[in-house]
């Protein structure tokens, strides 16, 4: 695939995310957002577009002595701009995954919308560094209601 090509696919992938976390972030409590997050359109879009970029991916390999099972074998992997594009896909895919489950988790818990949008954010940049900082503040919310009550 051609790199403009693949360009152009890395710029429309980080395009697609965007309306969600927005809506997420910004209009938590709106019906159109809770239809799309409920719908899984966009992740089940990233994961088509994931299937195809693999796809092609694997159809012309590049990492020769690749492998998951040493860190010189990821990074052989990740030698060609359209294995990089899918690996990108699938970290864009798995974060909005994880971000769509604390959306709902605080939407139960009635968490606040201000700490929750700091979470997202932090999600959305570093994927998992925004799910731990969620984690332990459901976890300190628990605590301090059992506490209260």
């Amino acid at each position: 695939m051609e790199t403009q090509t693949v360009a152009i696919i890395f710029k429309i992938a980080n395009a697609i995310i965007m309306p969600q976390w927005f809506a997420m972030v910004v209009l938590p409590n709106n019906k159109y957002t809770k239809l799309l997050v409920d719908s899984f359109a966009i992740p089940l879009g990233l994961a088509a577009l994931y299937a195809v970029v693999i796809g092609i991916s694997f159809a012309n390999p590049s990492g020769a002595g690749g492998n998951f099972s040493t860190l010189e074998g990821v990074k052989a992997l990740f030698t060609s701009d359209i294995a990089v594009l899918a690996g990108w896909i699938h970290y864009l895919a798995f974060d909005l995954l994880v971000g769509r489950y604390i959306f709902k988790q605080a939407a139960k818990m009635k968490a606040n919308r201000i700490v929750v949008s700091v979470c997202l954010f932090f999600t959305l940049m570093f994927g998992p560094v925004g799910f731990l900082v969620f984690s332990t503040y459901i976890y300190l919310l628990k605590k301090t209601t059992a506490l209260t009550h």
